[in-house]
C-alpha cells in the first residue's frame, strides 16, 4: 500500500511494539519533527520496506530515515545485517557507525541505525521497558526475576528472558489487563503504562533523536 509523508524525519521501527513504543514516546517527548511510519515486520525484512517505501510521496524530500531495531545477538551484529539489508535495497546510502547518519543519496533521505535497548547492552525492547518498569515496582521485579530464573525460561538468551521477565512484571502490576501484549501498553492513556515514558531511562533515547534531527 503506498503511503505519503509530510515529515522530513522518519522511523522505521524493526515490529509492531517498537512503533507503537516509539510512537508514544516522540509525542510524550516533543519530538513533533518526527514520523514513525509502518514497520518492517521483522529485522530480516527492513530491505524489502526499504524498497517498498521508495517511491512514496514526501521519501523524495525526507531529511533523515532512522531504523531501529533489537539488539538481540549484539548491537555490532545486527548493525551489520542493517546495512546489508540497506544495500541490498539499492539507491540508499547506509552509515559507516550506529547512531550515525549516512550520506544523503539523490532523491531519498540519509539513514541511521538505531538498536535498542542500547549501542553496548544485548537485548530487545521489553530489555528497555523493564528499566523504567524496574524503578516504579522493584518489588515485582525481584519477584519476576526469581521466579523466570527458577523456570526453565532463565536459561534462555537475554531478549526471550526479558520479554518472559516483563510479562511476569505486566501481570502482576496491571490490575485491568493482566495479559496486556507490549504493543498494547500505550493504548490507554488514562490505564495503561505511559506513566513510564517520562523515565529517565528514555532520556539518551530522547537526545539521539534529538541530535540526529539537528
Amino acid at each position: 500500500m503506498k503511503e505519503s509523508y509530510n515529515h522530513e524525519y522518519l522511523i522505521l521501527p524493526e515490529g509492531e511494539a517498537d512503533r507503537k513504543f516509539l510512537a508514544a514516546l516522540i509525542a510524550q517527548r516533543g519530538l513533533a519533527q518526527y514520523r514513525v511510519i509502518r514497520d518492517a515486520q521483522g529485522d530480516g525484512k527492513f530491505g524489502e520496506r526499504l524498497k517498498e517505501i521508495k517511491i512514496n510521496r514526501g521519501m523524495q524530500t525526507a531529511k533523515l530515515l532512522v531504523l531501529v531495531t533489537d539488539s538481540d545477538g549484539g548491537a555490532k551484529e545486527k548493525f551489520r545485517s542493517i546495512v546489508r539489508q540497506v544495500k541490498k535495497a539499492g539507491d540508499y546510502l547506509p552509515p559507516s557507525r550506529l547512531r550515525k547518519r549516512g550520506r544523503k543519496p539523490a532523491n531519498l533521505p540519509k539513514i541511521a541505525v538505531v538498536t535498542l535497548p542500547w549501542t553496548n547492552r544485548t537485548g530487545c525492547l521489553e530489555t528497555l521497558l523493564l528499566d523504567p518498569l524496574s524503578d516504579a515496582h522493584p518489588r515485582h521485579r525481584a519477584r519476576a526475576v526469581r521466579f523466570i530464573k527458577a523456570s526453565p525460561t532463565g536459561r534462555l538468551q537475554v531478549s526471550k528472558r526479558s520479554k518472559a521477565e516483563l510479562c511476569s512484571m505486566v501481570a502482576a502490576v496491571h490490575t485491568d489487563d493482566p495479559s496486556c501484549a507490549v504493543s498494547q501498553m500505550w493504548k490507554d492513556a488514562k490505564h495503561g503504562f505511559g506513566y513510564l515514558l517520562p523515565s529517565r531511562h528514555f532520556d539518551r533515547l530522547e537526545k539521539l533523536l534529538r541530535d540526529l534531527a539537528a
